[in-house]
């Protein structure tokens, strides 16, 4: 963690846990399940630097003013920092008009003309309560254009991609203009039953994790983690957006750069 800054008024530490659990999809060390040389719950990019913005509160829920506080924070400091991804595992229901009258999409749009990746999630609307499909129901802001969107796979616990398929929750497009393609989600992958770091190791235990003990996972080294399923956040959590975001960060140092750094979780909430 290189920087932290609150813009809930909560203050550090991440109540709910929602925001630990995707920074550990994004720079988990791994260390916890270390054993016999190998690795089992290991981040994607565990060289990357986090810039944890909270925005979320203790019970998953914020402000849409703070996200935007937030983003604009990050393209503000983006150079002192070194800030090159925004990861917004975050989202809420598009209302009438378009992308050009959301000022949360719009704040998404600032950022990326600064020169930012801005990585959304797609939304966990793809069914209603019955189990009946939802067509164009990209939450906001995953449907401005400049942001890549994604949404969840299901791997079926294979490394076959035969078998991957689109979860029954995931939001999927067309929004917007059903004729234009910059409007549709962008990505898929691995959003069902990801397992990362549970809390914020300087402060208790998160909601999440002390109300959920049946989705607890140990480490073989003495770590401790969670199983989640999902796009964003939410009750079900959000876990394929930080996926596609530390596989750039992950190239960025393939590269040559010592490290990749992702303003995060203003993204949604505080990080380990």
């Amino acid at each position: 963690m290189r920087f932290r800054k609150d813009f809930t008024g909560e203050g550090d530490g991440d109540g709910y846990g929602h925001g630990t659990h995707t920074a550990g999809i994004i720079a988990s060390s791994g260390q916890g399940s270390y054993v016999a040389g190998a690795t089992t719950f290991i981040g994607m990019a565990p060289g990357a630097e986090i810039i944890d913005l909270k925005v979320l509160g203790a019970d998953g829920t914020g402000e849409v003013v703070n996200v935007i506080a937030a983003i604009d924070f990050a393209v503000a400091q983006r150079e002192r920092l070194d800030i090159r991804i925004i990861n917004l595992s975050l989202g809420h229901p598009v209302s009438d008009g378009t992308y050009r009258d959301d000022p949360l999409a719009k704040a998404v749009e600032r950022a990326v003309k600064a020169g930012i990746v801005v990585i959304c999630s797609a939304g966990n609307l793809g069914k209603t309560d019955d189990g009946t499909p939802v067509v164009g129901a990209i939450v906001s802001p995953g449907y401005t254009p400049g942001a890549i969107t994604v949404g969840a796979l299901n791997t079926r616990g294979t490394v076959a991609r035969s078998d991957d398929a689109v979860t029954s929750y995931s939001s999927r497009g067309p929004v917007g203009n059903p004729d234009d393609p910059s409007t549709w989600g962008d990505q898929a992958g691995p959003g069902r039953a990801e397992q990362r770091d549970r809390l914020d190791r300087r402060g208790p235990a998160s909601y999440l994790w002390n109300n959920y003990p049946e989705r607890q996972v140990y480490g073989a080294n003495g770590g401790t983690y969670f199983t989640l399923s999902g796009v964003e956040h939410g009750g079900r959590g959000g876990r394929r957006t930080p996926w596609r975001n530390c596989s750039r960060a992950w190239r960025s140092s393939r590269r040559g750069k010592s490290s990749s750094r992702c303003g995060m979780e203003a993204l949604s909430m505080a990080s380990a």
